[in-house]
């Protein structure tokens, strides 16, 4: 039965493709659970830094911009201030909380680049900039998070950077 089933599969691929790419002769491959140099040989190559890892500050926010005169809301998502590097500035960006982590606002904060930013509640951040970068208008953004503490916190690690 085994020499019929690979006669039968040998005929299959040699109708619609090359016989020789798919030898079907028993005993021409060979499986064995002893190791090899190449299975010895695993890399182990470490996967890149998220946007979390390489922030020096994180918070949950909800992000709101201006749009036609009211505040559209653009989602909820977690906002980190990375450090760039060499440079005394740093990237505010806010990733949504989904799986897909899309981008909601991607600014630059720091010296020559002033983000003018100031309280609107008590738990309400405004800063004015360009939302994205490919923007063309510049806009406020309301940054809303959790209490009146974290809204306090997130002001003095933006004037930090903008000083």
């Amino acid at each position: 039965m085994t020499s019929t089933l690979i006669a039968v599969i040998a005929a299959a691929a040699g109708a619609g493709g090359d016989a020789k790419r798919f030898p079907l002769t028993p005993g021409s491959t060979r499986f064995s659970f002893e190791s090899t140099e190449d299975q010895d040989k695993v890399v182990h190559d470490q996967p890149p830094k998220s946007a979390d890892e390489e922030a020096v500050y994180s918070k949950r926010c909800q992000v709101f911009v201006m749009k036609d005169a009211e505040y559209a809301d653009r989602g909820v998502g977690i906002l980190h201030l990375k450090p760039v590097k060499d440079y005394a500035k740093a990237q505010l960006i806010v990733r949504a909380e989904s799986n897909i982590g899309q981008v909601l606002i991607n600014l630059i904060v720091g010296q020559g680049h002033s983000l003018p930013c100031q309280r609107m509640s008590s738990k309400t951040l405004m800063i004015t900039g360009l939302p994205m970068p490919e923007d063309s208008n510049v806009v406020p953004i309301l940054l809303l998070v959790n209490s009146a503490e974290e809204a306090d916190e997130l002001m003095v690690k933006i004037e930090d950077y903008t000083k």
